[in-house]
């Protein structure tokens, strides 16, 4: 139950956080602990892509390719905004 429990209040934290709402200082160190403890995913949306340019799809598993010449790829300020945010997890020594 215990597990539970903190299960629980780690998914009800991580969506408040993502949620935008406010934080005390406990509780983002909980949230940051917990984190950092493993065992977590974190799903999110890629950042802005090259709307100019068209995604080729051609078979059923073509949208899982990372090859520029058939997928979006980001533009400038989506590559840094993913740079920012992978800088940001490892420095906060994320295990996900």
């Amino acid at each position: 139950m215990k597990t539970l429990s903190i299960r629980l209040l780690r998914h009800v934290t991580l969506l408040l956080m993502l949620t935008g709402l406010s934080f005390n200082a406990a509780a983002q160190q909980a949230l940051l602990d917990a984190l950092r403890e493993g065992g977590n995913n974190i799903y999110f949306r890629h950042e802005s892509t090259d709307w100019s340019q068209r995604d080729i799809l051609r078979q059923q598993d073509d949208w899982l390719s990372c090859n520029g010449e058939q997928m979006r790829q980001l533009t400038e300020q989506g590559r840094q905004r993913a740079t920012a945010t992978g800088e940001t997890m490892r420095a906060l020594e994320l295990h996900l």
